[in-house]
């Protein structure tokens, strides 16, 4: 018996999703695949993906940027920052900026060494707890900088 290549895996992943209903959890769940046979979602295989499914490849890189799990690269700390309202009025922009600073983010969002993708967004819906970042969907609230520079820094420790 042999082993399946990559590229046999997603021909099955295709044909199966194919011909299920298409929801939101469908998609997710067949993402949620590709990235298992090939550790991340390169921009390429997301557009094949949208071409198979009939849908734009940005439907699925939406979905990629919202769900905690599914990465584009083959990072290992996915780091997101709340920007709302009312975490800017405690605090965040500095949090955000600090962590930038700390972490050597680039402009493609990620750390120098690629282990880190930054991110932010709108509203966490922890309003009442901000300022809010989540460190690989792990939610953390109440921070200022330094609990920030904290958290990460003893998240990375603690899995690396």
């Amino acid at each position: 018996m042999t082993a399946k290549s990559q590229e046999e895996i997603k021909k099955e992943i295709y044909r199966y999703y194919q011909s299920q209903p298409r929801t939101q959890e469908m998609y997710t769940a067949m993402l949620t695949e590709l990235q298992e046979t090939f550790g991340a979602l390169s921009p390429k295989l997301l557009s094949e993906a949208a071409e198979v499914l009939g849908i734009k490849a940005s439907v699925l890189a939406c979905l990629v940027k919202f769900s905690a799990h599914l990465k584009l690269e083959d990072y290992k700390y996915k780091l997101v920052v709340c920007e709302g309202g009312r975490c800017g009025k405690r605090g965040n922009l500095s949090v955000l900026q600090a962590l930038k600073k700390e972490l050597q983010i680039g402009k493609d969002g990620f750390s120098r060494d690629k282990q880190i993708y930054f991110t932010t967004q709108n509203c966490m819906k922890r309003c009442k707890d901000g300022p809010n970042l989540t460190i690989n969907g792990e939610l953390f609230s109440y921070m200022t900088v330094e609990q920030a520079l904290d958290v990460v820094k003893s998240c990375i420790s603690r899995h690396a």
